[in-house]
């Protein structure tokens, strides 16, 4: 699997939410697989009546990078509203944040059907941050998370009920707006049974106990379905 995703969330415009869907599905997911440095690209919606609170993004797109990811994002912002790549004004740009993150780490679970070319199911995701936020300290606890989820944590989770391969990635350097550094590190989890990973998760009632060396205050999770099937460079040749 390509090692660096770019989790693009983003909202339409009040009363424009038929052609922002339209868009999305049937003209950008296209367009941007088309430029040389996005290889795929999936649609997925927020699944509502989930333990975790609402929050501003319900609409998330997992853009599959190929290669670098500075130069990813060069091409991106340049083909920005051209003819290679348009821009609906059905959305709202304001809204735009578009995490660029680098893979550290897969485990595959015990019920896997193994992920290559085929359209992702449902995706936990949980974006962490460590529990400082400044100075040398919060240097020392990015090593000693990024150790923690590379071990014990993450088998933790890919072990779940429903559970097909759990990941870590950490934000890289490049990124597309300042918005996106909101958050470190990212947490995925494949679901192979919605309901089971749910119930997983919900189990003693606190989803992300796993996870040390995180604030709890600094943290965004939910639980994606898919709207459409996975668009690659591979389809649209």
């Amino acid at each position: 699997m390509p090692t660096y995703y770019q989790f693009a969330f983003s909202s339409p415009v009040a009363g424009f939410e038929a052609e922002y869907d339209r868009w999305y599905s049937e003209d950008h997911l296209r367009h941007t697989v088309s430029l040389s440095v996005v290889s795929a690209g999936q649609r997925f919606k927020r699944v509502s009546g989930t333990p975790w609170p609402p929050g501003r993004h319900e609409n998330l797109v997992v853009w599959e990078l190929d290669g670098d990811p500075t130069a990813a994002i060069e091409t991106l912002l340049a083909s920005h509203d051209t003819d290679a790549m348009p821009i609906s004004p059905a959305i709202d740009m304001a809204t735009v944040q578009p995490p660029t993150m680098a893979l550290l780490k897969r485990v595959v679970g015990a019920v896997e059907r193994e992920f290559v070319d085929e359209s992702r199911g449902p995706l936990f995701l949980a974006f962490l941050n460590t529990a400082e936020s400044d100075g040398s300290a919060n240097a020392a606890l990015e090593v000693q998370l990024e150790a923690h989820m590379s071990d014990e944590a993450l088998l933790h989770f890919a072990a779940l009920p429903g559970v097909a391969a759990a990941s870590f990635w950490k934000l890289t350097a490049a990124q597309l707006r300042g918005s996106a550094r909101k958050y470190g590190y990212l947490l995925m989890l494949e679901a192979q049974d919605e309901q089971a990973l749910l119930d997983s998760l919900v189990a003693g009632g606190d989803c992300l106990s796993a996870i040390t060396y995180t604030d709890p205050e600094r943290m965004f999770a939910a639980l994606f379905k898919p709207l459409t099937q996975r668009v690659s460079t591979q389809i649209m040749e």
